[in-house]
């Protein structure tokens, strides 16, 4: 049985016609085939019990694999002592290779030239090829270089020269005489350089206000501080009463208005209200006659995206009753006093909404309007209906999960009851109605 040609550097078996050598990359295209596996002289011999050494590996992990691929080219005298037999060779092959891709033609050269003197037959011929090639590669390589040097060489030459005839020049003498001009005289007139005047910018206290670029609502300020959240005399979910702290922040004056709401639907990051009516008004949402009255039919979901579309967010349960009652523990905005007609519009006696800032005497103590009727707000908390026994003391914002969200405020439906600052409303975040809208808080004014 005839058997396949092998490459004569590596010893692969080739079974198909090829001009480079699959394992090496070696050229087949003037290369002698050795004999054939079974006789003498074949690297891979079957009476050759060393497996194939592929010419682009280590030929093994041990002592002398190591320094075969660490070895400089003055080391390259000790390998025939450290790998003795055809892994010297082998390893000198490996080793010219690495030098030759690094550009050192000296180094590859020398492993090349003792590979072939330990080589025998058609590998002896194949190395002296290399070693041609080789000898050509770096006669080219220093070529370049050679050519590199003559060129910066001239190049300092012209800067150098080129500035000497311009000194000339500029001196009256030689080609560039014409550079020569008379010295101007310069006379230095002194300068008044003004001191810049560092405006500080004001701290905000209560009483300051912000506008908002994006929809144009007035925002107030809230200062840090501690102040008492809850009631013990209330219903079960606003208990224990409980101190409560919160760093400052930027709540909205009033509710957002129907035409602040339709800039975020014209904007396409809002969706309009789910229904555009109100309780007595067909035409409600984008009638200009209401477009300073609160937006309605509003999920929790809208009031959120809203609000960030605004660069604001949710106030926090926390954050809204703080802005609605101030730190003395007040029943409503305004104080103490039992609610009436010129504080507020509640319990039936509109019927509706009214225009956000009709009833200026409901005040609360940092400026914002309508924090009791008109409307119910939604808030950033989830409800949990015992979450004040656990609440904590430092910005509190409510529990990790839930089902039902919390609104703040009351209605125009509520009674008195119901508009109170420490009371708790709470609907699934996808309810939409006429009762609900919302208002929004950020950390900081508004740029």
């Amino acid at each position: 049985m005839t058997q396949p040609p092998t490459c004569p550097l590596c010893g692969y078996a080739l079974t198909t016609p090829s001009t480079d050598c699959p394992n090496c990359g070696e050229s087949l295209a003037e290369i002698e085939t050795l004999p054939a596996p079974g006789v003498p002289g074949n690297p891979q011999s079957e009476t050759d019990s060393k497996p194939r050494v592929d010419a682009d590996k280590p030929v093994k992990e041990s002592a002398e694999a190591v320094f075969l691929a660490s070895a400089e080219p003055d080391e390259v005298e000790k390998l025939p002592e450290t790998v003795p037999g055809e892994d010297a060779i082998q390893a000198l092959i490996n080793l010219a290779r690495g030098l030759q891709a690094k550009n050192n033609f000296d180094g590859a050269l020398e492993a090349y030239r003792q590979a072939q003197s330990q080589a025998k037959g058609a590998l002896a011929k194949t190395l002296e090829t290399v070693i041609m090639k080789v000898e050509e590669e770096r006669r080219a390589s220093r070529r370049k270089w050679f050519h590199a040097a003559i060129f910066v060489v001239l190049f300092g030459i012209g800067l150098t020269t080129g500035s000497g005839l311009i000194t000339l020049g500029k001196q009256g003498v030689g080609p560039l005489a014409n550079l020569a001009t008379a010295t101007p005289t310069v006379t230095s007139t002194p300068t008044h350089t003004p001191t810049p005047t560092i405006t500080p910018t004001p701290t905000p206290h209560i009483g300051s206000t912000s506008v908002s670029p994006a929809d144009g609502m007035l925002l107030v300020y809230v200062p840090e501080g501690q102040y008492t959240m809850g009631s013990d005399s209330g219903d079960t979910d606003e208990r224990p009463e409980h101190a409560v702290y919160l760093d400052s922040f930027w709540i909205d004056q009033t509710e957002v208005t129907n035409a602040m709401y339709a800039r975020c639907v014209q904007a396409g990051a809002c969706t309009p209200p789910l229904n555009p009516s109100s309780r007595t008004r067909g035409s409600y949402f984008g009638n200009p006659e209401y477009d300073r009255y609160p937006v309605i039919y509003i999920s929790w979901y809208d009031a959120r995206v809203y609000c960030a579309w605004a660069g604001r967010r949710l106030p926090t349960e926390a954050e809204w009753e703080k802005a609605a009652r101030g730190v003395g523990g007040h029943l409503y905005p305004w104080g103490d006093d039992i609610p009436n007609t010129n504080l507020l519009n509640f319990f039936y006696f509109i019927g509706d909404t009214v225009e956000v800032g009709s009833y200026p005497a409901g005040v609360s103590p940092f400026g914002a309007l309508d924090m009791a009727g008109n409307v119910g707000e939604w808030v950033a908390d989830w409800y949990a209906g015992n979450f004040y026994a656990t609440s904590p003391e430092m910005r509190p914002s409510g529990p990790s999960s839930g089902k039902l969200r919390v609104w703040r405020g009351g209605a125009w439906d509520s009674n008195e009851f119901g508009v109170r600052a420490i009371n708790r409303g709470s609907s699934y975040p996808f309810t939409s109605n006429n009762l609900i809208g919302f208002r929004c808080a950020s950390r900081t004014a508004p740029p």
